[in-house]
């Protein structure tokens, strides 16, 4: 399954003009027990698991492990509380779709990451920023259909 990186312009330094930048934006449908809600989240090997705003929990009827807290921190050195919660996330390119049953953590905010728990554990990325593309494809313990 192959993705285009998004184009996205930055203020890499102080005072300079913005400079164009591309990031693995991955389209992914998060199914929660009332609805449905297309997120873009950013491809991060580097995250442990998937994030997502609690707005997204909300609007899709997940029910979030309220006692089950989990503190993480970030690059700035901020922190993150964090509460699972269960998902399907479905991948779909337009030519073919995957969709597993996940535990992904849910936070305050507007972050979105998809890390390994939760989705990049089920798959094989592959990144190419050269020509600003990316596949995922499934590897031997996707659990999905």
């Amino acid at each position: 399954m192959n993705f285009d990186y998004r184009r996205f312009l930055v203020e890499l330094f102080d005072g300079e003009p913005l400079s164009e930048i591309y990031r693995p934006i991955v389209p992914i449908l998060v199914h929660g027990p009332r609805d449905s809600l297309l997120v873009r989240p950013i491809l991060d090997s580097g995250a442990d698991f998937t994030l997502l705003p609690l707005s997204v929990a909300n609007a899709t009827g997940v029910e979030l492990v309220m006692d089950r807290i989990g503190t993480v921190g970030g690059i700035e050195g901020g922190s993150l509380v964090t509460y699972p919660g269960e998902v399907v996330l479905e991948l779909n390119d337009g030519t073919q779709s995957y969709r597993w049953p996940t535990t992904v953590r849910f936070a305050a905010g507007n972050n979105m990451l998809i890390g390994h728990l939760g989705c990049l554990e089920f798959f094989i990325a592959t990144l190419d920023h050269h020509n600003h593309t990316f596949s995922l494809e499934p590897n031997a313990i996707y659990p999905g259909q």
